[in-house]
């Protein structure tokens, strides 16, 4: 909660002692972390409410990476790539449970579309410009995508995501160019061939390089499910994207490093 006077300006102190503290607490999240690949990736904060007698509440959001896909980056998708939508319901013939449609989607999107430039690498993210793609409204929340309380910027739902090459309509097999079945429509299933796993991948792919904003590049990509249970099941993915301004810096030097208590 920042604190305004009568005239609803927050105080220069104010502001500054609320960015460091909420930079400090980052700062010692990230440092804690012991994984080889964790990388600072995004930090904003912004307003959720409207001005309140004790000030105006805030929220603040720290993105960063750990770890790597390892096999799940696996596209285009072979003969065994057969993967059920739901989340860590597995491989839909073998025992392993550990992943799903949208881990592999989610992991090769960020591995193949992501700015990420090796020969340039001393750059950060800023004006996040986040679209959603879904079926349906959901303020593009679903299972597996994590802060919810990003803004999204645009919106792309119903008819926005038909699949206008779709041979047959409402028959559950590629209506729409995220994944889509509902138990009104009939061949309801929730395992997802070679066929669908690379149909959807290249769709999401599309979707994210047609509506990138000029000016910016891909940073992030979230993958997330839904699950609708009321007379009839309907079972739909959503595709969150973040898009960046890109800020080159001419050296690791010239970069400000995350304050923290315990750093060395």
């Amino acid at each position: 909660m920042i604190p305004v006077d009568t005239s609803s300006l927050a105080g220069e102190d104010d502001l500054a002692d609320l960015f460091e503290e909420i930079a400090t607490m980052a700062g010692n999240f990230f440092h804690e972390q012991s994984d080889t690949f964790k990388q600072a990736f995004n930090f904003e904060i912004f307003a959720y409410d409207n001005l309140q007698s004790g000030g105006l509440p805030v929220i603040a959001v720290f993105t960063m990476g750990i770890g790597q896909c390892g096999t799940l980056n696996a596209y285009p998708y072979q003969s065994s790539d057969q993967w059920e939508i739901f989340p860590e319901a597995g491989n839909c013939y073998t025992s392993a449970t550990s992943s799903d449609a949208l881990d592999h989607w989610r992991c090769d999107l960020n591995a193949n579309l992501n700015y990420r430039d090796k020969f340039s690498p001393y750059y950060y993210f800023t004006d996040r410009y986040s679209i959603c793609f879904q079926k349906g409204d959901t303020n593009c929340e679903g299972d597996e995508v994590p802060y919810p309380v990003i803004h999204i910027d645009e919106s792309y739902t119903d008819e926005d995501v038909i699949n206008p090459s779709d041979l047959t309509e409402n028959d559950n097999f590629y209506d729409y160019l995220l994944w889509y079945n509902t138990t009104y429509n009939p061949n309801y299933h929730t395992c997802l061939s070679q066929s669908e796993m690379n149909f959807y991948y290249q769709k999401q792919a599309n979707l994210s390089n047609y509506y990138k904003p000029s000016g910016k590049e891909q940073g992030k990509h979230e993958v997330g499910f839904n699950l609708l249970a009321s007379g009839e099941t309907t079972t739909m993915s959503l595709l969150r994207v973040d898009y960046f301004t890109v800020n080159e810096l001419e050296s690791e030097t010239d970069a400000e490093p995350l304050p923290c208590e315990d750093c060395e």
